[in-house]
């Protein structure tokens, strides 16, 4: 007679099977957590999903077509063809109309057109997007303070700094509003902020008007300085022209100056002890004739002076005698005074490209 009972150890596996399947029936919340138990890679997903927040859905990439519209667009621009650029900005912006960047650098080339109220409409359309764009904040800050609306320009520039204290441009335009409100204490240290704010991007127009004001208000060696150096960051500007002409100016003053003083050092004083009074002629010093003392003098020495001593001595006459002196003295020219000379200048050459750029639709 066969035996026909199972081994133990299958039996038991049996009834175990049997019993973990009715308690997973009855507690199905359990079956999770034993099957994540027997699968540890969709455990430990489950894990860090719970106790990491949310990940913020990834924004949708901006369409192929209007990239590469939006690039050609800002090839245009660079090259002046702004027309062209404005084509092919509008077309990005068809092609995708969550292309903020295609709007601001439309703002700025009806900006360079003086389109102003075109300018301001785009600006606003971009900041609708992207409200916190520094660029197209100074932008629209550009756009609003040509059409008259200096304080909404002001707000605008002032924003651009908070958002990006280093943003340059929004300084620099502070300052051109000041200046032109004849504030030039307040427009300098807008312009010197402007310079120093990115030491990585040059300010050629800061340099220029900081040397502006202070040629006008008479501080011709600092003016100079400044000037100097926006021609050396920017040689086909526009304002090299206006740079160079207060350059000559402070060069021609700079030589009068300086012969001033030399024809002050050529007069020497009377002595104190002969009363004597020396003067330049030439290359020489020319000394006056020494008084003789009383017993050397002759009879007509001493009639004379007696009756020059009884006549009053008035003032006039010792102007016109002063006077004389000047007319006489003759004042060599500096041998080798090329300082005094005005320097030449090669700002004005057309061999050298221009280095600024516009900041607004960078």
């Amino acid at each position: 007679m066969a035996d026909h009972r199972k081994p133990v150890p299958e039996i038991v596996l049996l009834i175990s099977c049997l019993s973990g399947l009715l308690y997973w029936t009855a507690n199905p919340a359990q079956a999770g957590s034993f099957a994540a138990l027997y699968t540890p890679s969709t455990a430990a997903e489950g894990e860090a999903d719970a106790e990491a927040p949310a990940e913020k859905p990834k924004k949708k990439q901006y369409a192929e077509e209007a990239v590469k519209h939006y690039n050609r667009g800002v090839e245009f621009h660079q090259n002046g063809s702004l027309n062209q650029a404005i084509q092919e900005y509008k077309a990005a912006i068809v092609a995708d109309g969550r292309l903020a960047e295609a709007y601001s650098n439309l703002g700025a080339v009806y900006l360079a057109q003086k389109s102003y109220e075109k300018a301001a409409e785009a600006f606003n359309k971009a900041l609708a997007l992207k409200p916190d764009k520094p660029t197209t904040l100074n932008g629209l800050g550009n756009a609003l303070y040509a059409r008259g609306k200096a304080a909404e320009a002001k707000d605008k520039w002032a924003k651009a700094i908070e958002i990006d204290p280093t943003f340059g441009s929004a300084y620099y335009n502070m300052g051109n509003a000041l200046e032109s409100e004849k504030d030039d204490k307040a427009a300098l240290a807008e312009y010197m902020k402007a310079i120093e704010a990115n030491p990585k991007v040059v300010m050629p127009d800061a340099y220029y008007r900081i040397g502006g004001i202070l040629h006008k208000t008479k501080h011709l060696a600092q003016s100079n300085v400044f000037l100097k150096k926006s021609l050396e960051l920017a040689p086909s500007s526009d304002f090299v022209r206006d740079a160079q002409k207060m350059l000559k100016e402070q060069e021609t003053e700079f030589t009068r100056e300086a012969a001033t003083r030399e024809l002050e050092m050529t007069v020497v004083p009377p002595s104190k002890e002969t009363g004597t009074t020396t003067k330049k002629s030439g290359d020489g010093t020319v000394a006056a004739v020494e008084k003789k003392p009383a017993s050397e003098k002759t009879a007509t020495e001493k009639s004379a002076s007696d009756s020059a001593a009884q006549k009053p001595r008035f003032p006039l006459f010792r102007r016109k005698a002063k006077e004389e002196k000047k007319v006489e003295m003759f004042v060599q020219p500096p041998g080798s005074g090329d300082d005094l000379k005005p320097s030449p200048t090669d700002a004005g050459s057309k061999d050298n490209e221009s280095q600024t750029s516009n900041d607004a639709w960078k």
